[in-house]
């Protein structure tokens, strides 16, 4: 069709000219699922109020929670930054370093808690960010 209407060979300007609805067309196209999939979300925790109390986060260590995550999770970003900085209080295993404990615990998403009691066994798993309306039904701190 391009090419019928002219007497000779068109130029590449004047063909992509006639072509410009497809080009657009294709290219809104190819754009949406490069927008879609290359938008990251902020997994901030400005909903949730930041643990200031240190006496609440060394309760947790000291009931027997233990902090199972990856450095680079945004689930455990987001759980470490509940704690702010009283994530020094908390024992993380990092999995990506201590990849046998994390295997011998079973530990298949991240972050999981678990609590263990004074022997060693386990008594409380979760799977999953924990909130602090669910450590206020899980731990009396």
């Amino acid at each position: 069709k391009v090419y019928n209407a002219y007497s000779s060979m068109p130029s590449l300007s004047e063909v992509l000219w006639e072509l410009r609805i497809w080009i657009l067309f294709f290219g809104c196209i190819n754009f949406i699922p490069i927008v879609y999939f290359n938008v990251t979300i902020d997994l901030s925790v400005e909903d949730e109020v930041v643990v200031l109390n240190e006496e609440f986060a060394t309760c947790l260590t000291h009931s027997g929670w233990r902090f199972y995550g990856l450095a680079n999770c945004g689930w455990c970003a987001k759980q470490k930054g509940l704690f702010g900085r009283t994530m020094k209080r908390i024992i993380f295993i990092d999995c990506a370093e201590n990849k046998d404990v994390c295997k011998e615990k079973q530990v298949d998403a991240y972050p999981t808690w678990i609590k263990f009691d004074e022997d060693g066994n386990e008594t409380n798993r979760w799977k999953g960010f924990v909130s602090l309306e669910t450590w206020d039904i899980l731990e009396d701190c």
